[in-house]
């Protein structure tokens, strides 16, 4: 109950937008901006150097003649793999990119569902890269376990060298 009411209080007191705040949304909204269309333009790098390895390293790999299956699929499989990451790349740049432009709207306008939008979107992006960072250290976990097992039955067992 009394957080019920401490929460119709805040919702009823507006935000008061100080010049130090302003300034600070001013240089948020600049580096983000920044920091976001320095994002598309590795997302399209990648997407770039993806295609080009996939191409370059099927070519390569098919006039060695002992190369195998595995050989020509190893160009394919990097390109792939390269724009699958700057798929994966490009949500937080786009979030960052919509939090930093609905800010400057809300500056010069002054407009609460524009500040609404642009926090959402930082909020999107936190979000994100919280998600992406358990699922990296997911993975990293599981990589660990596997090489500990595997380096445990590489010792019990096996030939000596002597």
């Amino acid at each position: 109950m009394n957080d019920e009411l401490l929460d119709s209080e805040r919702s009823n007191q507006g935000i008061a937008i100080t010049p130090e705040l302003e300034s600070y949304f001013k240089e948020s909204a600049k580096w983000g901006s920044f920091l976001a269309i320095i994002g598309f333009v590795f997302c399209a790098l990648m997407v770039i150097v993806g295609l080009f390895m996939a191409v370059l390293f099927t070519s390569a790999m098919s006039s060695l003649s002992d190369s195998g299956p595995m050989g020509l699929m190893s160009g394919p499989l990097v390109g792939v793999l390269y724009i699958l990451l700057a798929g994966i790349y490009f949500f937080p740049s786009r979030y960052l990119y919509r939090f930093a432009k609905n800010l400057k709207v809300a500056r010069t306008s002054g407009d609460q569902s524009s500040y609404i939008e642009s926090f959402k979107n930082l909020k999107s992006l936190f979000k994100f890269m919280g998600i992406f960072m358990v699922i990296i250290l997911a993975f990293y976990a599981i990589i660990f376990i596997v090489a500990s097992i595997a380096g445990v039955a590489g010792l019990g067992g096996g030939a000596t060298g002597f």
